[in-house]
């Protein structure tokens, strides 16, 4: 009888193992699925940091986009403000150049007509003489006429 208990204790023990062999088939297959799902989540991280990667390099983009678009329109109205500037700038000085030729036109007008008011103060004064010398001999030559006149009778009513 050993050897049927010998013979039956290895039964037994291929009976274990094959349930032992299922076990690690089973496990196997869990692990392969396992890896597969690994490995496919691996492929949608690798994805997931390819799209991240290119929304950063995107967002980069836009960023160094906008920063141009930003310097160019800084840059021309830069251009356009200095443009105004020169602009008022340069109407400024011609008011004041107009201004400043009236100022000049003025004052020679000014000067030629004081320069007037001198001749016919002096052309008056000459006059004022003239006429005073005119009344002073006609005064003289009518003093006789005048007293006779003061005299009459008729006059003084």
């Amino acid at each position: 009888m050993k050897l049927n208990e010998k013979y039956n204790k290895l039964l037994i023990a291929i009976d274990v193992l094959e349930k032992k062999l299922k076990d690690l088939y089973g496990i196997e297959g869990e692990f392969n699925d396992l890896t597969l799902a690994i490995n496919t989540h691996k492929d949608v991280v690798r994805f997931l940091d390819e799209k991240e990667k290119n929304k950063s390099l995107e967002v980069n983009n836009n960023i160094n986009k906008l920063e141009s678009e930003y310097k160019e329109k800084e840059e021309e109205l830069a251009k356009d403000f200095k443009f105004e500037k020169d602009l008022l700038v340069s109407e400024y000085k011609n008011t004041i150049d107009r201004q400043n030729d009236k100022i000049e036109g003025l004052s020679v007008e000014i000067d030629r007509l004081n320069d007037m008011n001198k001749q016919l103060q002096n052309k008056m004064g000459k006059a004022y003489s003239e006429l005073k010398d005119i009344a002073t001999k006609t005064v003289e030559a009518n003093g006789g006429v005048k007293i006779l006149n003061n005299n009459n009778p008729d006059r003084n009513k």
